[in-house]
Formats: C-alpha cells, structure tokens, sequence
C-alpha cells in the first residue's frame, strides 16, 4: 500500500486528498510572501545575536568553558 493510499484512508476521497494538499501549499505560500514582504521593508535590519554567557559552575563543579568559535567573516 502506497502513502497516497493511506492518506486517501484518512481524508475520505482522492478529491478531498488534492483540496487538502492545494489549502496547505496555498498557507505556506502566503507564509512565504509574507517573509519576503517583510524582509524587504528598507527599516528592517537583519542582526546577529551574540551568544548567551558560558557558566563557570553546574551543580557546584567548576567546568571547562566551550571552545571559541569564529565567527562568520559575512553575516546575511
């Protein structure tokens, strides 16, 4: 049994199938455009968000501190 089977199963009918997969395609579109929209609006600014503080102690014990990792050269 192949998964377009199994959906047809839960959906009813091969027709309800393809409505159910236009809606979820047509949500994350509109999603996408959204994105874009935004990021295209000349006030926003994309930043890079520091990382948080390395505890020196967990539970009482002294551990050693992650090793530093360099930064990208170019953030987008």
């Amino acid at each position: 049994m192949e998964f377009k089977d199994d959906l047809i199963k839960q959906v009813g009918s091969i027709e309800r199938l393809y409505a159910q997969i236009i809606m979820d395609t047509r949500d994350e579109l509109q999603a996408f455009i959204q994105a874009c929209s935004v990021l295209n609006c000349e006030n926003v600014c994309p930043v890079t968000l520091s990382t948080k503080p390395e505890r020196k102690f967990i539970n009482g014990r002294k551990v050693q501190p992650p090793e530093k990792v360099h930064p990208p050269l170019l953030t987008i």
